[in-house]
């Protein structure tokens, strides 16, 4: 009888929207967009996280803000 072995692990946000980030740039429709054509990136936190693994570079990651929950309330970032 074979056992399977189970693995659980837990990533933080930022850990979690990274990884997303990088599932985003193998995409193949990414890669040929990244070669062939042009890539927007939209506002939102986790898409600074895809923006900085498309480009190798930083981002100020507050400026893609397009909203923020606190206190159990959401609101809209200002212009």
């Amino acid at each position: 009888m074979s056992r399977e072995k189970s693995f659980a692990f837990v990533l933080n946000v930022s850990e979690g929207k990274r990884l997303i980030a990088k599932g985003v740039k193998a995409l193949p429709c990414v890669q040929d967009a990244l070669k062939e054509g042009t890539v927007i990136v939209a506002s939102g936190i986790t898409n600074a996280f895809v923006a900085e693994e498309l480009t190798g570079q930083a981002v100020e990651k507050v400026r893609y803000a397009a909203g923020v929950i606190a206190g159990g309330r959401w609101g809209v970032t200002p212009d």
